[in-house]
């Protein structure tokens, strides 16, 4: 990693950083699953499928593909994004029958469908404050009327914002980390014109970042 990929939070670093990190760590990376069992323990996923008003979904950052494969295995339809190359070779494996696209969250400007669902899993700790309001326009461009908006985040991984050591086993690995308080993920959702429907919190049941208090909030599309 070079000195100066640190010296600055400008967007393309932090995409590029990020990248890196989730192509090192490619089948190394096991938290999807995790997060995704807490999403399903306190409700949340249920309440997301019970106010989906058709079968077409975007994962943004999907990942290992998890998330997708339970949506794919429902019956439902799936296109894939991530930024790194790696991780969505893995999600191929899980989803071969979705639509798989390296795609970053602030290129969603780059899709032609609209859809009746986007889920994003633990994506905006990774994005300062300029792409994650980027994002969160391109998403609510990108719903149909209706539309339901599933956002998973932590904010207690790393004690500060800033380029952060992560993924265990990968020496040197470095990741962008943005530490967001709740009202400040809320005030940039509210520029738009989302009607929340529900917002959940599960405290950590064990000392690590997959586990560590995922705040979800889901809202709609007017």
């Amino acid at each position: 990693m070079r000195k100066e990929k640190t010296d600055t939070n400008a967007e393309p670093f932090i995409t590029e950083v990020n990248r890196e990190c989730y192509d090192k760590l490619g089948k190394l990376y096991k938290d999807g699953k995790r997060d995704l069992d807490i999403i399903v323990k306190i409700g949340a996923w249920k309440d997301f499928l019970d106010n989906l008003s058709g079968k077409s979904i975007l994962n943004v950052g999907c990942g290992a593909g998890d998330a997708s494969r339970l949506l794919l295995d429902s019956g439902y339809e799936v296109i894939n994004t991530d930024l790194s190359p790696k991780m969505l070779t893995i999600a191929k494996e899980k989803c071969p029958e979705a639509k798989n696209l390296v795609l970053g969250a602030t290129e969603l400007d780059k899709l032609n469908e609209r859809f009746d669902g986007i889920i994003a899993i633990h994506l905006i700790q990774h994005l300062n404050r300029k792409m994650a309001t980027d994002f969160f326009r391109q998403t609510y461009d990108h719903l149909n009327k209706n539309g339901v908006f599933m956002l998973v985040f932590t904010n207690t991984c790393f004690e500060k914002n800033g380029y952060q050591l992560e993924g265990g086993a990968v020496e040197g690995n470095m990741i962008w980390w943005n530490k967001w308080k709740l009202e400040e993920v809320a005030s940039l959702i509210g520029k738009y014109n989302f009607k929340p429907i529900k917002f959940y919190q599960q405290k950590y049941v064990e000392k690590s970042c997959g586990y560590m208090e995922p705040f979800v909030l889901m809202c709609k599309k007017a």
